[in-house]
C-alpha cells in the first residue's frame, strides 16, 4: 500500500493532488476506456460500466462492493469515485 502524505487532506482537491502525485501506476490500474471505468490491478481485470455508477447513489453502492474486493487498495476507490464523478460529470460540492 501506497503511504500519503499527511499534509494531503480529504477535499475534493486533495483527492485529484493525490491521484495525479501517484500517476502512472495509478493511471494503469484504474482508468476509463470505451464506456467503463477499468481496474487492472495484480492480473485482475474488472470492469465497471460507466452507466452503472451515474449518480451519488450508485458511485456509493459500487465503493461497497469493490472495498470487499481482496485486490483493491483504498487509493483505487479514490480513482474510481473520481473517474465516475468526472466522466459522468456528476455534481459534487466541492466545499464538503
Amino acid at each position: 500500500m501506497t503511504d500519503i502524505p499527511e499534509e494531503l487532506g480529504s477535499s475534493w482537491e486533495d483527492l485529484r493532488r493525490r491521484s495525479r502525485a501517484l500517476g502512472e501506476r495509478l493511471e494503469r490500474e484504474v482508468f476509463v476506456d470505451s464506456g467503463f471505468i477499468c481496474f487492472d490491478v495484480d492480473a485482475v481485470r474488472y470492469d465497471v460500466e460507466l452507466s452503472r455508477c451515474n449518480t451519488h447513489e450508485k458511485i456509493l453502492a459500487w465503493v461497497l462492493q469493490l472495498n470487499e474486493k481482496t485486490w483493491i487498495e483504498p487509493l483505487h476507490l479514490e480513482r474510481f469515485i473520481l473517474l465516475a464523478v468526472e466522466a459522468n460529470r456528476i455534481p459534487f460540492d466541492r466545499d464538503i
